[in-house]
């Protein structure tokens, strides 16, 4: 059975409320649908465990039925048990998973994440843009490229930087008016 996705969140408006998603086969669609009061502890305190025997989120989702949209009710139930692990313990497949679900290939959803190929025991992403490029529509400005390659240790994340940092000359860079 493939990985299936589960959010939990808390406002800090209304720490009380725990707002629940679906379980999804696919992160990227998660929204937090259901809600429940006093249902979990305080995420927002950074607790050493995170327990919740028994929560029961319920609420209601608009789907479309003959041609209109009607509410249904919906509703999440949720066990689960967590400590925190000290940072330094943490590794690169470590990351890959708490980040999104893990896609067949191995890696996250996360783009980010997946732009980083291994090099050694590093784990490298190369990246290129330009700085001072127009960001408004239909202007123009001299934009300098570069290109650098950002670096992870995979067995201790905790070290990375960058490398291999490379300015061109400045270019003329123009935005569509449209």
């Amino acid at each position: 059975m493939a990985p299936l996705c589960l959010q939990l969140g808390q406002d800090q408006e209304e720490p009380a409320r725990t707002w629940s998603s679906l379980l999804y086969p696919d992160a990227s669609t998660i929204s937090l649908d259901v809600s429940c009061l006093n249902c979990a502890l305080r995420l927002l305190d950074s607790p050493a465990t995170i327990t919740i025997a028994d929560l029961a989120a319920t609420g209601s989702r608009m789907v479309e039925m003959y041609g209109s949209y009607v509410p249904a009710p919906i509703s999440t139930q949720a066990m689960m048990q967590f400590g925190v692990a000290d940072a330094c313990t943490l590794t690169w497949d470590d990351l890959v998973t708490l980040n999104t679900a893990l896609l067949p290939d191995g890696f996250s959803r996360d783009f980010a994440l997946r732009s980083f190929t291994p090099d050694g025991n590093k784990m490298v992403s190369h990246r290129s843009g330009q700085w001072g490029a127009p960001v408004e529509r239909g202007l123009c400005a001299l934009a300098t490229p570069y290109q650098l390659d950002v670096w992870v240790d995979h067995d201790q994340p905790n070290h990375a930087g960058t490398r291999n940092f490379h300015a061109d000359a400045p270019v003329q860079v123009c935005t569509s008016a449209l």
